[in-house]
């Protein structure tokens, strides 16, 4: 009887209540622990929708739709491993629902294994081949497959098929963003706000996109109406991003702190907040965050190489080089970098160069890793300041060539070169670079000690 006034009851919260009368006189309901689930969902309540998902199973009540409502929670929680097994389990119980297959072939994305989500999302339209979701998933793995021009085919196409979807338009303003393409990137999140006013990635995609045109203060009132709608941890952070680009760094550790707190132990925020406090000059608080970044396992050949060079500052050059060698032997990229950055910690230890001594004995096509020879060719004095300049093919080599001319000139005591030299890298804006932050600091300690 409750659960048939639940059904028949509007508000959202009146119908909780009386589901908790239900389990309170059947707790094993499994029928009412799933409607449960269901709105704990709605309200964004994704631990108590997993805790209601695993408690109607422990009872025995274990149909596909309990599975890929688990699946669910775990993927709002992040934890996607979690969620392709739920994900997993469901399809076994019922393969020809295409949700699963669709919402697993997202789960599959998230943790990078791109070919298995690509098979999913091909498996759910062979269900349904207007099943618009499952091209949006598609179109997620190919960019991750840095197939880009299929990807936007299968967003147009999600777009043909459904035009008021929002997940398209978001997914689609992500793919022109990364195309460096922000207008069309603002008018799908200008799409989205006309179909939902409520939908706060409108707002979200909108401010990146500004972010990417440098607009600055639009997207922080784009993201402050966002936080007026619903205040989340991941606006929070995005708007922590924009003050950080825009050098409000104060603002940045602000957002960045309360994100953590709505949200605890998220590597991309410890991550900025540390890089944030790094161009404060607050070198053992980067180091705390770096660590934190560290210690969640996500990227963590860049967390040592950034917690590194904080040590660096910090004048510890024994814990910089353990750093940069913990980073270099986890990704032949880093390792590149990390040795050039060793060089850097002490000009004079001939041990600084050692993790550059395979680097011109490197076999492959990758071109940032010619690059990376490049650089060492430079740094070993076997090739002119213009030459590198020359070698450069785009801003982010132009921005790393400039930072390490500068710090050459650092280590041979030509200050005023070593200046101008960071000062161009960081003209450049290049603010993903470890280089551009490790610029903006180094430019700092010298025009404080001229």
């Amino acid at each position: 009887d409750y659960c048939l006034q639940a059904c028949r009851e509007q508000d959202t919260s009146a119908k909780i209540r009386l589901l908790d009368r239900a389990l309170r006189r059947n707790p094993s309901m499994g029928e009412a622990r799933l409607l449960r689930a269901s709105l704990y969902g709605d309200l964004d309540d994704f631990e108590a929708m997993l805790a209601d998902t695993d408690a109607a199973i422990e009872h025995d009540f274990g149909g596909a739709l309990v599975h890929g409502q688990r699946g669910s929670a775990l993927a709002e929680l992040n934890r996607f491993v979690e969620a392709e097994t739920a994900f997993t389990e469901a399809i076994r119980l019922d393969p020809r629902n295409v949700h699963w297959w669709y919402n697993r072939s997202v789960s599959r994305t998230y943790q990078g294994n791109f070919d298995a989500a690509l098979s999913d999302a091909a498996q759910a339209l062979l269900l349904d081949s207007e099943y618009s979701f499952a091209y949006v998933a598609r179109g997620k793995a190919y960019v991750g497959l840095r197939q880009l021009d299929a990807a936007r085919a299968s967003f147009n196409q999600a777009a043909e098929l459904n035009p008021t979807l929002t997940d398209t338009y978001a997914e689609r303003s992500t793919l022109s963003r990364f195309e460096a393409n922000f207008e069309e990137a603002a008018a799908d999140a200008r799409r989205i706000i006309e179909l939902d006013p409520t939908d706060t990635r409108g707002y979200q995609q909108g401010a990146l996109a500004l972010m990417g045109q440098r607009s600055f203060d639009e997207a922080i009132r784009q993201l402050d109406t966002c936080l007026a709608i619903q205040v989340s941890e991941d606006t929070l952070r995005i708007r922590g991003a924009v003050h950080y680009v825009a050098g409000n760094y104060e603002r940045a550790v602000s957002d960045f702190s309360e994100a953590l707190r709505l949200r605890p132990n998220f590597h991309a925020s410890h991550e900025y907040r540390g890089r944030a406090n790094f161009r404060l000059h607050r070198f053992n608080e980067a180091v705390l965050d770096f660590t934190r970044w560290i210690d969640l396992g996500q990227n963590v050949e860049v967390a040592y190489i950034r917690r590194g060079m904080a040590y660096q500052m910090l004048g510890d050059a024994k814990l910089a080089k353990q750093d940069f060698s913990a980073g270099a032997a986890l990704h032949p990229i880093v390792r590149g970098y990390a040795g050039l950055l060793t060089r850097l910690v002490n000009a004079d230890d001939d041990e600084s160069t050692s993790l550059t001594s395979d680097v011109e004995r490197i076999e492959s096509d990758d071109g940032r890793l010619k690059w990376i020879q490049t650089l060492s060719l430079y740094m070993d004095g076997d090739m002119s300041t213009d030459e590198l300049m020359a070698s450069a093919r785009n801003d982010d080599q132009t921005a790393e060539a400039c930072f390490y001319i500068g710090a050459k000139h650092e280590a041979e005591g030509h200050s005023k070169e070593a200046a101008r030299w960071f000062d161009r890298c960081i003209a450049l804006r290049r603010d993903r670079l470890i280089e551009t932050d490790f610029a903006a600091v180094r430019l700092a300690n010298l025009d404080a000690e001229s």
